[in-house]
């Protein structure tokens, strides 16, 4: 199962800004990047009392559909790029909540994010670690 740590810590304002200060990322060039994600569940927050997290993120580029599973630091997650702007059933067969969802014509948004984010990425010890400051707009 494909597995992501992930540690988010919230600042205020003023603190995000001075982020990008660190010694350690001070000499990595950061990207920005701008996004719009849409969250799907089903009638009575099916998904997310199961604890999954289902999105489809548009990067201007691609959409990707995503499922995360789990909750805390570690979650499983299951990624596809898509064609359109709402979930697809052919990716979400492939994934454990597959019998929850059986039509996807049933998943409905839930609330949608516009996001930019700068990224640092950092290679230790056989890793790639992203570091991320962002600014979310609840659309």
């Amino acid at each position: 199962m494909p597995r992501e740590v992930e540690l988010k810590i919230r600042l205020d304002p003023e603190m995000a800004e001075l982020f990008g200060a660190l010694e350690t990322l001070r000499e990595i060039e950061p990207q920005d990047k701008r996004f719009h994600t849409a969250y799907f569940d089903l009638a009575g927050e099916k998904l997310h009392r199961k604890g999954y997290e289902l999105r489809v993120r548009d990067d201007g580029d691609h959409r990707i559909q995503t499922l995360k599973s789990g909750d805390g630091v570690e979650r499983g997650e299951w990624e596809a790029e898509i064609a359109q702007d709402a979930p697809e059933s052919e990716e979400l067969e492939k994934t454990p909540a597959a019998a929850l969802i059986q039509n996807v014509d049933k998943l409905r948004p839930v609330f949608s994010l516009s996001v930019n984010r700068r990224i640092w990425t950092l290679a230790r010890d056989g890793a790639d670690i992203e570091l991320a400051s962002q600014i979310r707009t609840v659309a």
